[in-house]
């Protein structure tokens, strides 16, 4: 089978959860003997290939900016990879941005035998999409996509809520040979948090806040900040308090990362409205639990008592239950446990197959 994937966004430009679903899916679809292409863009264009895959990189356009701001260069995706799906025999075409996802859409409209899918990034709330300039690319998709796969069930359910379109649920997957248990963790209890720091509903300022409060209990942790960007300008007294705490404080590159997950006692994703949570399941492949917003998202369905602790978006709740993991951390089947969570999501035996299923229209 020959599978087109498309992003706007790629390796190594950015490294965020969609940019690592396109590269390790396609990977993926590569180890199961299919024949994929991914395009992105990029400054300048080119050819190379991520994780053994073939990548071609077109020049980053940014016409009609006045209209499309912000995502005008997501709208000249689109028509960059038109030509590309019309004239490249691919059986598959699978987007993973909104502009190309139209793109795939009109295409095989044109194209009746090619098989036109996109997996949505977030959650499709229309509240929120119809105040973006691009939603009629994005309606125009929903309409005529072969399949929109989601990647969580709230995303799903916001799909059929909002756009009376039901979507069929694939959640990322994990390298289970990749993100693997250290052989011990570090001296003492060490947090991570892998989020970004910029971002508000990824909630770094409540994290410090937590870090604070163990602070003034006397509960002595090492205490890591792994996402990029950077800590809003002004922060609470609490969550300065707590940055005061932080023993290593920088982006990592993927390898350093994994390295992080596994050496760390607990990873702390705080974040509201997440649609999966890649970075969660990262980390119980690791070995390693996880403490997550008890909001019926994502990462909430990732994990239970056996894996981690649910917790209320309050400074003192996301500290009982950092402590809480602490100590699930010290028991012996912890690690095992998370490893075999994670095995359900596992690219070669559970996610691949499943988007095959996808792809053949068996969904």
């Amino acid at each position: 089978m020959r599978v087109l994937m498309t992003h706007v966004y790629g390796w190594p430009g950015a490294r965020r959860g969609a940019e690592r679903y396109l590269h390790e899916l396609a990977a993926g679809m590569q180890r199961a003997g299919h024949d994929v292409e991914v395009v992105i863009t990029a400054p300048t264009a080119g050819r190379g290939d991520e994780l053994g895959v073939p990548v071609r990189r077109l020049k980053r356009r940014h016409g009609m900016h006045r209209r499309f701001g912000e995502y005008a260069d997501q709208v000249a995706f689109g028509a960059q990879t038109l030509p590309i799906g019309l004239l490249r025999r691919h059986h598959v075409w699978h987007a993973m941005s909104t502009a190309d996802a139209a793109a795939a859409a009109f295409t095989g409209r044109l194209r009746p035998r090619l098989r036109a899918v996109a997996t949505e990034m977030g959650i499709p709330d229309r509240a929120y999409r119809s105040t973006r300039p691009d939603h009629p690319l994005f309606e125009f998709a929903v309409r005529h996509l072969d399949e929109l796969v989601c990647l969580s069930p709230p995303a799903a359910q916001a799909l059929q809520r909002d756009y009376g379109r039901p979507g069929v649920v694939v959640p990322g997957g994990v390298d289970l040979s990749w993100f693997v248990p250290a052989p011990q963790r570090t001296p003492r209890p060490t947090l991570l948090f892998p989020g970004s720091l910029s971002e508000p509903r990824k909630n770094a300022q409540l994290f410090l806040e937590a870090v604070s409060l163990l602070a003034a209990r006397g509960v002595a942790v090492d205490v890591w900040l792994a996402g990029p960007g950077d800590l809003p300008a002004q922060l609470s007294p609490a969550a300065e308090a707590g940055l005061g705490r932080v023993t290593l404080r920088r982006m990592l590159d993927l390898t350093a990362l994994r390295d992080a997950y596994a050496a760390a006692w607990v990873t702390v994703l705080p974040s509201a409205s997440e649609v999966f949570g890649l970075v969660v399941l990262e980390s119980l492949a690791s070995g390693t639990p996880a403490v997550v917003l008890d909001d019926g998202m994502g990462p909430a369905l990732l994990v239970d008592s056996a894996v981690g602790r649910r917790c209320a978006a309050k400074a003192d709740a996301l500290a009982d239950a950092c402590v809480e993991t602490i100590e699930l951390a010290r028991e012996a089947a912890t690690g095992d446990a998370c490893r075999a969570r994670a095995e359900r999501y596992d690219w070669d035996r559970a996610i691949v197959p499943r988007l095959l299923d996808v792809y053949a229209g068996r969904a």
